[in-house]
């Protein structure tokens, strides 16, 4: 353990501890010189002694400092004690400021598909210029993930812990075993480890793309495709299905439906247990989830819909209010219609109102019904407008009419049913349509 404040070297200030495993510990540190930031992972003191260790120490070195990638974090100094030699084992890396994947996945409302996919797209481009040094990380998974910023529609990923990286360019002289060989760091990362590490097979860069493939259904999916979820059990279960090549792991659909067919294609391809029947690069599997993310975009979503916009239901008793109509007083010279048009306009009226016969339940039932259909139908709604409007103009019309035919006010008779043949109606009034029987 390191005292905050202590100087190391000379040149790194320790402010606090950020974190630790089982190979050493994570410090925020200063550079005494310049002020800067850093990240400087200590390794632990009594495994300086312990070639496994120091291996994997030096593997990690070796892997960041022949990379420089937007999405793979930087490696800015260094120190490896010889063996035996005393000292401080010490990588200083750029400090960043965030969150791993893991930590977004094991919130309970989960991450979304947008998200998931941001975030594999970086992760896979950070791969990609590691694979062209001839390094395999091996050691892929959400805790080697990490999302700097806040702002979770603007993170920029980082990829961390090369340990466990593997190819010339993350060789070192005292690399006695190029395998898996730390126990905790295999348990550790048993569900994203890929097959044919379970049968002692060399591993290229198609092992990355499986545990690609694995983060994003474990982010999708909420789970593994595996039936035990505790770490040991895990590790066993995979290890005694090794030789089950041809069997596939279930859908992530089939864990949850919502995930879009082409995405769960390109995952099924990525966990293929054979490595010939997965994506032979990192950057196949990228152009896949590239051309999946566009197709998504421009498929319409029920909840970012416009809502229609529907017309105000219409209201009969709004649209039934009675109308004023001043006709011209009779010849006459009277005040007031006489009854060869009050009759005629009284009939309307009643139709109108519905002062006919039976009981109020009796009339208001079909003003239900077609309440109800007009609010179904705004088209429906206009047409009853246009048809009250020309009932009142045929009342006028038919007003007009009587009025003219003489000067005898008992031409046309009030009726109830409507409007009744006069014994003095002409020809032509049974021809215009006006008079109808009863």
């Amino acid at each position: 353990m390191i005292a905050d404040g202590a100087v190391v070297d000379g040149k790194y200030r320790i402010i606090r501890c950020l974190g630790g495993g089982a190979m050493g510990k994570v410090y925020q540190a200063e550079k005494v010189t310049t002020h800067e930031r850093f990240a400087v992972k200590f390794i632990h003191d009594y495994l300086l002694s312990d070639d496994v260790y120091l291996a994997r120490f030096e593997r990690e070195v070796n892997a960041l400092r022949g990379i420089r990638h937007p999405h793979v974090i930087d490696l800015y100094d260094w120190k490896l004690p010889g063996k035996g030699a005393g000292g401080h084992g010490y990588i200083v890396m750029e400090y960043l400021d965030g969150e791993s994947f893991q930590q977004v996945l094991q919130r309970p409302a989960g991450v979304s598909l947008d998200e998931v996919a941001r975030v594999m797209l970086q992760v896979i481009d950070g791969l990609t210029a590691v694979h062209g040094l001839g390094i395999v990380h091996r050691d892929l998974s959400p805790a080697n993930i990490f999302l700097v910023g806040r702002d979770a529609a603007w993170r920029s990923v980082k990829i961390l812990d090369f340990g466990l990286a593997k190819g010339e360019a993350a060789a070192s002289a005292s690399d006695v075993d190029g395998g898996v060989t730390q126990d905790g760091a295999v348990l550790g990362r048993a569900a994203y480890a890929a097959p044919e590490m379970f049968l002692g097979a060399d591993l290229d860069e198609r092992a990355d793309v499986f545990a690609c493939g694995m983060i994003m259904y474990r982010a999708l999916a909420r789970r593994f495709p595996y039936r035990e979820s505790k770490t040991d059990l895990i590790w066993v279960e995979r290890y005694s299905e090794r030789y089950e090549e041809g069997r596939p792991y279930p859908s992530a659909r089939t864990f949850n439906p919502s995930i879009p067919a082409v995405v769960d294609q390109i995952i099924g391809k990525a966990i293929r247990k054979r490595p010939s029947e997965r994506y032979q690069k990192a950057v196949d599997m990228q152009a896949d989830l590239v051309s999946a993310e566009a197709m998504l975009a421009k498929t319409p979503r029920v909840d970012s819909a416009r809502p229609v916009e529907m017309e105000p239901p219409f209201d009969p008793a709004a649209g039934m209010t009675a109308t004023k109509i001043d006709l011209p007083p009779p010849a006459d010279g009277s005040s007031t219609p006489g009854a060869a048009h009050g009759g005629a306009m009284q009939s309307v009226s009643n139709w109108l109102r519905g002062d006919g016969s039976g009981s109020a339940a009796a009339r208001l039932a079909p003003r239900r019904r077609l309440s109800g259909r007009i609010r179904a139908s705004p088209i429906l709604a206009r047409a009853v407008a246009a048809g009250i409007l020309g009932a009142g103009a045929l009342a006028v019309v038919v007003a007009l009419l009587a009025r003219s035919s003489g000067d005898d006010p008992r031409a046309v008779e009030p009726a109830k049913s409507g409007i009744a043949p006069a014994a003095g109606a002409g020809a032509g009034d049974a021809e215009s349509g006006l008079v109808r029987d009863p």
